[in-house]
């Protein structure tokens, strides 16, 4: 109990939990966050309420974000591109600081349905990439929806990502078809809302359970 209680305190995510299902409800993550609040640099807002947490478990990277989002929007799903056109949150994955190979991105919303895809810099997209191996659930509520995930980490691994790679996490909340706000975990160095930049990258490692900043 002791030594559950101590990684508890130095992890966001801790092996001391009963194993992770990917369900949408959240209840068998423990509490604490690999991070708390995206910032909306081009509109000047505060943090959201946007929480992210990671955890290695197994032969699974597993995921989830919770937000709240009083404006809830999407489109019905035609392919994979409608996605990009309401409410999601979004991962990118790069082995290298200035994405000048390939990078992998998921983009997912409150549904569960994803736009995967690989790119390069500046904004080569390939969306016949599909992560193979990614498995999502979600639950929706009145002000807000929480998205569940895991990927292999083999996957990870065969994508060329090592122990140390990049990670941008991100969000999209859009008031209307044509109104949106984006908020993003790094602040992106672009007077124009852009992720697919290396500024809106961390450098990050797999610690003993999760995902932690390399500092």
């Amino acid at each position: 109990m002791q030594l559950c209680l101590i990684l508890l305190l130095l992890f966001s995510v801790g092996s001391c939990n009963t194993p992770i299902k990917v369900d949408g409800n959240l209840e068998e993550w423990p509490q604490g966050n690999f991070l708390s609040g995206l910032t909306a640099p081009w509109n000047k807002l505060p943090q959201d309420s946007t929480n992210f947490q990671t955890r290695v478990d197994g032969d699974y990277l597993f995921f989830n974000f919770k937000t709240v989002d009083e404006t809830p929007f999407t489109v019905p799903f035609e392919n994979e591109l409608s996605v990009a056109a309401g409410d999601r949150v979004e991962l990118f994955f790069s082995k290298t600081r200035d994405m000048s190979e390939d990078y992998y991105c998921l983009e997912m919303n409150p549904r569960g349905e994803v736009l995967d895809y690989r790119a390069t810099y500046y904004r080569k997209f390939d969306y016949d990439w599909d992560a193979g191996t990614l498995e999502l659930a979600t639950m929706e509520y009145p002000n807000g929806y929480q998205v569940e995930g895991k990927i292999r980490i083999n996957e990870l691994q065969e994508l060329g990502l090592g122990n140390e790679f990049y990670l941008g996490v991100y969000r999209a909340e859009y008031q209307g078809p044509d109104q949106v706000i984006w908020y993003s975990w790094i602040l992106p160095e672009s007077k124009e809302p852009d992720f697919h930049i290396p500024s809106s990258l961390a450098r990050v490692k797999f610690a003993q359970d999760g995902i932690e900043p390399v500092k």
